[in-house]
């Protein structure tokens, strides 16, 4: 059976801002509060239980995992890397994979594209062989990445917390339904969170 097939139509930047910005949402509320044990924190980080995680396939060349804090340039970074592996492996650049870890977790997918990742991408990521690179970006705690590949490199960005809210704000991920009304406790849950992060990100790798 073929899974749905997505609008042929691409969608607007507005749109795309939009989308990025409720999926935000999972951020703002997902707070750790005053847990500060990193394996409660990828517990607490697994978002939507009822999905399936993306597995782990362990026998490809490199994994690069890019752990960077959100608005603070990690998009960059992991285009950047992307670019030059790719760059440096041609003409077998498409043994590059790029992807964003549990995407269908992390975005809030619906259910046609929940159906169309776990058919379609999942498959691919379980076909990997021992000479592919998978480049894997997330902005959660996920230490199954780090036994990704047979060798694994892990990169984090981090950025000033004030610039960082700065740059929340300006992309609106503030103003979307049900973030108005307590803004203040949602940029404070987000930094909590994301400085976590980056702390366990470290201490692991």
């Amino acid at each position: 059976q073929q899974p749905p097939q997505p609008d042929a139509k691409p969608p607007s930047r507005s749109h795309s801002a939009s989308v990025l910005a409720r999926a935000a949402v999972r951020f703002l509320t997902t707070g750790h509060g005053n847990v500060t044990d990193c394996k409660e924190i990828a517990r607490i980080d697994n978002f939507a239980k009822d999905l399936p995680e993306d597995p782990v396939p362990q026998n490809c060349r490199l994994g690069v995992v890019m752990a960077g804090m959100p608005r603070s340039g990690s998009t960059m970074q992991y285009q950047m890397v992307m670019d030059l592996l790719k760059y440096a492996t041609y003409p077998n650049h498409k043994s590059v994979r790029n992807m964003y870890w549990d995407f269908h977790k992390h975005m809030r997918l619906k259910k046609n594209w929940e159906f169309k990742h776990t058919h379609e991408f999942v498959g691919r990521l379980r076909a990997t062989n021992d000479s592919d690179i998978i480049i894997a970006k997330t902005h959660e705690f996920k230490p199954q990445l780090l036994s990704l590949c047979r060798s694994n490199i892990v990169l984090t960005t981090r950025r000033s917390l004030f610039d960082v809210s700065r740059s929340l704000v300006m992309a609106g991920w503030l103003d979307v339904e049900g973030m108005r009304a307590h803004p203040a406790l949602s940029l404070r849950s987000f930094l909590e969170a994301s400085v976590n992060r980056y702390r366990c990100w470290k201490e692991a790798a």
